[in-house]
């Protein structure tokens, strides 16, 4: 049985704010100059910075354009190392070599350690590396207080923002957390729904459909605060696991869900994704906060994940399987004449 983790968590502040007053599920911060306000199931909303008005294209073709091209070249990317992995497999041009693989008698702390990576399966090693980057990140973000320049460089980079210029925050953000809660809840996420997607489309489109997810959540969530002149600050990898969830609940649309903390109260992936996409909805149309409940959750970035989600498995699933039968095909008869000569 699958769970999923959908729970707000108190979040604390890095060490470039002076203090934190926390009210139940919402942590408030006193910034230098400016309030901010965090709060997170998945992803983190910082309320703060000047307003960016909607004024040249550039605010919304640049981001648009970045992110095309960043899906495009993962996409492609992937399904190259794809064919050639299946090509190198089945039809290789030279022997495979075992010089890579750890004898037993190998006792070096090298020899112990590859042997102990090998133990685990390409799923478990992809996500491990993901959480690890992700981690490293989150601990990035405390290093400000004792290296000057850090802060400032992370929040450049690792921030989305309308009135940043630069178009790399857009994927950046997606590894940014505030607090060890909202990252183990996210990895949490992550491996429990990571691993069946990854197990069906393989390593390098699992990567692709991750970085995928991430830019176009970040670039949903960037859009629709250049048009309601939002404020906001925005990181967390909500974008990436929403779209690696849609993608399982394409694939095994049946399977069983459970709330980490509710055992209890079980449903299947098509009933809880649909009950995901319709309160990010109302939460995007602003239902919650003229009830007098301010999530202050990305919910833009949140649908756009699962779009690219379930947009990408789609593909993934009916259009992509001719185009590698061509391809390969065609690289098949090529190798063929190379060793026929």
């Amino acid at each position: 049985m699958l769970r999923s983790c959908a729970l707000f968590q108190r979040v604390s502040i890095p060490r470039t704010w002076q203090r934190v007053h926390t009210t139940g599920p919402r942590c408030i911060a006193r910034a230098y100059t400016q309030p901010a306000v965090f709060e997170g199931e998945f992803r983190i909303v910082q309320q703060g910075g000047p307003r960016t008005p909607l004024g040249t294209w550039g605010s919304i073709l640049k981001p648009v354009l970045f992110t095309v091209a960043g899906v495009t070249s993962a996409c492609v990317t992937a399904e190259y190392f794809l064919q050639k992995r299946m090509l190198d497999k089945y039809a290789p041009l030279s022997p495979p070599s075992r010089a890579s693989r750890p004898s037993p008698s190998d006792m070096s702390i090298s020899g112990r350690l590859r042997r102990w990576w090998g133990q685990y399966s390409d799923s478990s090693k992809t996500i491990a590396c993901i959480i690890a980057a992700n981690t490293l990140v989150f601990l990035a973000w405390r290093i400000p207080a004792r290296v000057p320049g850090i802060g400032s460089a992370m929040s450049r980079y690792f921030l989305s923002h309308t009135h940043n210029s630069r178009v790399l925050p857009l994927l950046l953000n997606n590894f940014s957390h505030v607090t060890p809660m909202h990252l183990l809840f996210n990895m949490f996420a992550l491996y429990s729904f990571g691993k069946p997607v990854h197990d069906a489309m393989g390593r390098e489109h699992f990567l692709s459909l991750y970085i995928s997810s991430g830019l176009f959540s970040s670039l949903a969530s960037h859009v629709l605060r250049l048009v309601t002149l939002s404020s906001a600050y925005s990181l967390g990898a909500s974008g990436c696991v929403c779209g690696i969830i849609a993608a399982c609940t394409y694939l095994y649309p049946d399977s069983r869900m459970s709330i980490i903390f509710l055992p209890f109260f079980s449903f299947d992936a098509s009933s809880g994704l649909a009950g995901l996409v319709v309160f990010d909805t109302l939460g995007m149309l602003g239902v919650y906060n003229r009830l007098g409940l301010p999530l202050n959750l990305d919910h833009a970035a949140h649908l756009g994940g699962v779009a690219t989600g379930g947009a990408y498995m789609y593909a993934f699933k009916h259009y992509l399987p001719s185009i590698r039968t061509k391809m390969l095909r065609s690289q098949l008869e090529k190798r063929r004449a190379l060793a026929q000569r």
